[in-house]
């Protein structure tokens, strides 16, 4: 019998931009993952207000072991997103290059050192 593909194993590229999600509005999005989502490629979250609700987000990043772009840019992350994600790309064998342009992290010096020491084999760009 042939395995009837699930709707997830059929989207590569997932962008969500311009608009504020709340942390109710990422579980929506996020919280329902709960195995892999191997066809999953990019991932780019940008221009909207998520300070304090990427957790969703960063819980599940290990249900995409093949992804191998996470763009999340302009989205106004402070430290704690910041180590949660960093933290989760940890479970990801071969961790996707990170971009992460135009966050109030702190100077790009800093931001650079914090990656590399969590993730020192990443494609960075901040």
């Amino acid at each position: 019998m042939e395995k009837r593909r699930q709707p997830l194993d059929l989207i590569y590229t997932l962008q969500a931009a311009g608009r504020i999600l709340q942390a109710e509005e990422m579980e929506a999005l996020f919280g329902g993952i709960n195995e892999t989502f191997s066809a999953l490629d990019w991932l780019t979250l940008e221009d909207f207000n998520a300070r304090g609700s990427l957790a969703p987000l960063t819980k599940r990043v290990h249900f995409f072991p093949n992804l191998t772009r996470l763009q999340l840019s302009y989205l106004n992350m402070d430290e704690r997103d910041m180590h949660g994600l960093l933290e989760s790309l940890r479970s990801i064998p071969n961790p996707p290059r990170l971009f992460l342009h135009g966050n109030s992290l702190g100077s790009p010096d800093r931001v650079q050192s914090m990656v590399q020491q969590a993730l020192p084999q990443v494609d960075f760009w901040y």
